[in-house]
């Protein structure tokens, strides 16, 4: 931790400062809460380490990762001139990925085994362009995920994948597309807190602000989203990422009165009931 205090630049003369630092905050067990179709609940642990604090927990699911197979992947070898430094020819993967776009609105798409490296990677180049039904380009990118703005209708996204190893371009040819998608307003999905499992079970009142007192630690339960919050679209194993906070927000308290971003919260999506039904029957 870096605290760091100067004075306005226009200050004249000597400043005698005194400075004093107040920590607080619950540390939750686990501290990435990870929920699954089906689970019901999962229990949190929150310690007070530091002193007696008043909880109250909060949460939503605010993004929505659907994953795209490939609908068509090719290895070939490219021009002459294309050949690393030990003279080793360089081919690429065209990997192709065809979605709809229900809404306007912007989305990320995600590669996670690729992404975040990029001079100390291991593969030659990546680079991937979105296009609509027209073939007009609307967006591009690397390494480093971006937005593209998209309207209603149908798109396409083609990933270029370059090393010297056509063997291993092969390997990747089932690659998934993690189509990242804001859940804004009446989609954002609500999470429930209750203070006992039996309350939970019986949908009983959620969880009410408490005190924990310093150096003892107290159970939260949280319920699994209902089915009808649920994007209406997605799909057995697409992720709902989101985030959680503890603390009970105090009116008047100077800073984020919360932990700053919160905890991250992952919900894994299960089958409908619908098609759950039809498979059993």
């Amino acid at each position: 931790m870096e605290l760091t205090m100067a004075r306005y630049w226009s200050t004249l003369g000597r400043t005698d400062l005194r400075v004093d630092l107040h920590f607080r905050g619950v540390v939750p067990h686990p501290e990435e809460l990870a929920l699954g179709a089906g689970e019901a609940l999962r229990q949190i642990r929150l310690e007070a380490r530091l002193r007696t604090v008043e909880v109250s927990p909060a949460g939503s699911l605010t993004k929505w990762w659907h994953k795209v197979h490939p609908a068509s992947a090719t290895v070939g070898p490219l021009g002459e001139r294309d050949v690393m430094n030990n003279g080793a020819a360089v081919s690429q993967l065209v990997l192709q990925y065809d979605f709809d776009q229900y809404d306007e609105q912007d989305v990320t798409p995600r590669f996670p085994g690729l992404n975040g490296v990029l001079y100390e990677s291991g593969l030659e180049s990546q680079f991937w362009i979105v296009v609509d039904a027209s073939n007009k380009v609307l967006g591009s990118g690397d390494a480093w995920p971006g937005s593209v703005s998209l309207r209603k209708g149908k798109h396409s996204l083609r990933l270029y994948v370059r090393h010297e190893s056509v063997q291993l371009l092969e390997g990747m040819k089932g690659t998934m597309m993690m189509l990242e998608r804001p859940l804004k307003g009446k989609a954002e999905v609500k999470l429930s807190f209750y203070s006992t499992k039996e309350d939970l079970v019986t949908r009983g009142p959620t969880a009410s602000p408490r005190r924990i007192e310093e150096g003892t630690d107290a159970a939260v339960f949280a319920a699994e989203p209902a089915p009808e919050s649920i994007p209406k679209r997605a799909k057995p194993g697409d992720v709902l990422f989101g985030t959680v906070t503890y603390e009970k927000r105090i009116d008047g308290m100077l800073g984020a009165r919360v932990r700053p971003g919160g905890f991250p919260v992952v919900y894994l999506v299960g089958p409908s009931p619908s098609s759950s039904s039809s498979s059993s029957s």
